[in-house]
């Protein structure tokens, strides 16, 4: 057996346990599939493949190998366009806070969800870290070259350390518009409407809390007035108080009976009672059903990524409904917070108007605008979701810096489909 004979087959050994690696890698991200799962399973897999799996370190390189094609493969597919990023904040199954950079092309048509680039641990954020790390983004994105005429625009939420940093970033790059998100703002004024409405708010509350974990009252309810359950609220479904308004103010005297035909032995129950005797109550409900209705199904609706055209109508259209103190003072306040919306109002313009009276700075650019994202929940949501699915708490838990090369891997693979799945 000759030397080169050796050497080849040894070549060959090597070069299938990489390609193994990589596949198990591109599997386990594309499946979503939590790397403690794999070590369960890993005698019962040996022991009937007959096949040793490669070890976490051994995994945990493929992964690397994988993220970093990825990434080039982004730089390539953005190499010459427009350019918008979108920075979402979450945390994982371990309670890390995470900083995601999305980016993707502004070419009048790209309306997917965007590119995972890069994800940091940033427990304490400020507005220069984030300014930091977005110029690192767009620099990686140019290989390393200085362009700055083709960021054109930065989507965030509306907290005050992105507010900042997107300032800072205008003067480096002078195309830039910096929007926060439009259904975050709806949301803002959402919110504030339920604080309005303390009475309504624990109405609500209370009532729900009598159906927690008691199969009975809720065999009873169903029986009794045959509705489904009071909706419960949730905090991350930014309409459902809303949507539970309504039901309340609908079904007002079927559940207004039920609750005072109960036994007041529970804490909920009697303060349920007690507040469906207040006369002003249904009033309250009905009012909120009136002036919110058609707010209600905005807020809804403008979660899913659309069109700039699209997100701007509903954005104003929504506006233009809420008439009344102190509400629409709210909903100015929210609008006057979004530094760059009056430019992409501008913008919008120009896309069905050539020559309006208000021309925004950069007229040329509207073409690219067509299809840019003005929300970012839809693509949190969806981060937020793999994140806990993927790195569950454990002491074994993925270190921050292989995060965020599993998350770029699994989101490239799953990219296409969160968008049909997410509504």
């Amino acid at each position: 057996m000759t030397s080169s004979f050796i050497i080849d087959h040894a070549d060959s050994v090597l070069e299938n346990k990489v390609d193994f690696e990589l596949g198990l890698a591109d599997v386990m991200a594309s499946a979503k599939t939590p790397w403690q799962l794999l070590e369960k399973l890993r005698p019962f897999l040996e022991r009937h493949s007959e096949k040793s799996l490669p070890s976490p370190g051994d995994l945990a390189c493929a992964t690397i190998t994988l993220s970093q094609g990825i990434r080039e493969e982004i730089k390539g597919q953005l190499k010459g366009e427009k350019v918008f990023a979108m920075l979402v904040e979450t945390t994982d199954g371990v309670g890390r806070a995470m900083t995601a950079v999305f980016v993707g092309p502004l070419n009048g048509t790209f309306r997917e969800h965007p590119h995972l680039f890069e994800l940091v641990d940033v427990t304490f954020p400020n507005h220069e870290q984030i300014t930091r790390l977005v110029c690192k983004v767009i620099y990686q994105l140019h290989d390393e070259r200085d362009d700055r005429e083709d960021f054109l625009l930065l989507l965030t939420n509306d907290d005050s350390h992105f507010i900042k940093a997107g300032a800072d970033l205008r003067r480096e790059y002078p195309n830039l518009i910096h929007v926060t998100c439009l259904a975050q703002g709806l949301h803002r004024v959402a919110e504030f409407v339920r604080t309005q409405h303390p009475d309504v708010d624990r109405l609500i509350a209370e009532t729900t809390r009598i159906f927690v974990n008691c199969k009975r009252q809720q065999l009873w309810f169903a029986n009794k007035t045959r509705l489904p359950l009071p909706p419960d609220p949730a905090s991350t479904c930014w309409s459902s108080w809303l949507k539970a308004v309504f039901y309340y103010g609908q079904h007002f005297t079927a559940i207004k009976g039920f609750v005072e035909g109960l036994e007041a032995d529970t804490t909920a129950i009697e303060r349920s009672q007690q507040l469906f005797l207040d006369k002003t109550i249904q009033s309250q409900l009905e009012r909120v059903t009136s002036d919110f209705k058609w707010f209600a199904k905005s807020l809804t609706k403008i979660q899913v990524r659309q069109s700039m055209t699209e997100s701007v109508f509903l954005f104003t259209r929504t506006e233009f409904s809420v008439k009344i103190s102190p509400f629409k003072e709210k909903f100015e306040a929210v609008r006057k917070n979004n530094p760059g919306f009056e430019e992409i109002l501008r913008l919008d313009k120009v896309v069905h108007c050539p020559h309006p009276a208000r021309p925004p700075s950069n007229p040329t650019n509207a073409q690219y605008f067509k299809c840019a994202p003005l929300v970012t929940c839809d693509v949190e949501r969806v981060l937020s979701r793999m994140m806990t699915e993927l790195i569950a708490p454990s002491p074994d838990s993925l270190p921050a810096a292989l995060v965020r090369e599993y998350l770029i891997v699994s989101w490239s693979k799953n990219r296409l489909c969160h968008k049909k799945r997410e509504i």
